[in-house]
């Protein structure tokens, strides 16, 4: 029989799958801001809502069973919810 820190993950692995994850949101907001500049200066202080729906987005449909509850950092370090 399996005790539960067989299938429970360790608290340092999810750190570094959300890491993984915080980077590739960063990395895409880079992206998106250098692209979308001058739209984000004209929302002035606004411009924080279209970060935030981003990260809301791909929590929302990577912890989903869109994707089986794994983000691409949960996946990285074979995390499963």
């Amino acid at each position: 029989m399996k005790s539960d820190s067989d299938w429970i993950c360790g608290f340092w692995r999810r750190i570094f799958a959300i890491v993984v994850d915080l980077v590739l949101l960063v990395l895409f907001g880079g992206v998106i801001g250098y692209l979308f500049a001058d739209t984000f200066v004209r929302l002035g202080e606004w411009g924080w809502i279209v970060g935030f729906a981003i990260s809301i987005t791909y929590f929302a449909v990577l912890n989903s069973r869109l994707a089986n509850g794994q983000t691409l950092g949960k996946r990285l370090f074979n995390i499963k919810v």
